[in-house]
C-alpha cells in the first residue's frame, strides 16, 4: 500500500542510504528499502506520473527491487537524484508497456472477430492478416480513423477525443462505431482463416 504520511521513527531515505555506504551491510541496505517504501514524495511523484494508484503501488515494488539491485553495484554520488532519475524511466517504461498491450488488446479483439486462432494458421498468414488490419483503419473514412487511432492506439477517451477533434462527444461515439462497423466488413473479406 502506498504511504502518503510521514513517519519520523524511520530514518530519512538519504540517511539510510549514507549509513549504507559507510557500513555497507545487507542491514543498512534493507534499511535503505524500508524507508524508499515510506517516503511520501516517492510514493507521490510516482502517482504523479501514473496516475492510478494501483499502478502505482505496483511500481513502486517494482522499482524496489530494482533499486536494491543496484545500490551496491552502482558509484552514486547524488542519492536523492538517482532514485528521482530511477524512477522516472521505469515510470515510462511501464507507461509505454501499458500502452502497447492496450494497443495489443484492440488488435486482439478485431483479430478474435476475424480470425479462427487454430494450429493451422501459419504465422506468414498472421503478418498478412495484421498488414490487412492495418490497411483496413488506414482505408477507413478520414474522421473514423483517427477517431480510432485515438481511442484504440493512443488510449484517449471520447471526451479526450472530441476536443482534439473539435467535434461533439457523440460524432465521436459515432465514428467509432461506424469505424468498428467498416473494419469488421472489410475484413470479413480478407482475413485468412
Amino acid at each position: 500500500m502506498l504511504n502518503f504520511h510521514s513517519n519520523n521513527k524511520i530514518r530519512s531515505l538519504e540517511e539510510a542510504f549514507i549509513n549504507y555506504t559507510e557500513k555497507k551491510s545487507e542491514r543498512c541496505l534493507s534499511r535503505v528499502l524500508h524507508s524508499f517504501f515510506k517516503d511520501e514524495e516517492i510514493s507521490l511523484f510516482i502517482l504523479y506520473y501514473l496516475k492510478s494508484t494501483q499502478d502505482a503501488e505496483e511500481v513502486k515494488s517494482q522499482i524496489a527491487e530494482k533499486i536494491y539491485d543496484a545500490i551496491p553495484k552502482t558509484d552514486i554520488e547524488h542519492f536523492r537524484g538517482w532514485i528521482f532519475k530511477v524512477i522516472r524511466n521505469h515510470c515510462y517504461t511501464y507507461l509505454k508497456t501499458k500502452q502497447k498491450k492496450t494497443n495489443l488488446t484492440f488488435v486482439g479483439d478485431i483479430y478474435t472477430e476475424f480470425m479462427d486462432f487454430s494450429d493451422n494458421q501459419s504465422p506468414i498468414d498472421e503478418e498478412q492478416n495484421e498488414k490487412k488490419l492495418h490497411e483496413a483503419i488506414a482505408s477507413l473514412p478520414d474522421l473514423q480513423e483517427i477517431a480510432i487511432r485515438l481511442h484504440y492506439f493512443q488510449n484517449l477517451k471520447y471526451a479526450q477525443i472530441a476536443e482534439e477533434m473539435n467535434v461533439p462527444v457523440n460524432k465521436v461515439k459515432s465514428y467509432i462505431q461506424n469505424g468498428k462497423r467498416n473494419l469488421s466488413n472489410k475484413l470479413k473479406n480478407t482475413i485468412k482463416r
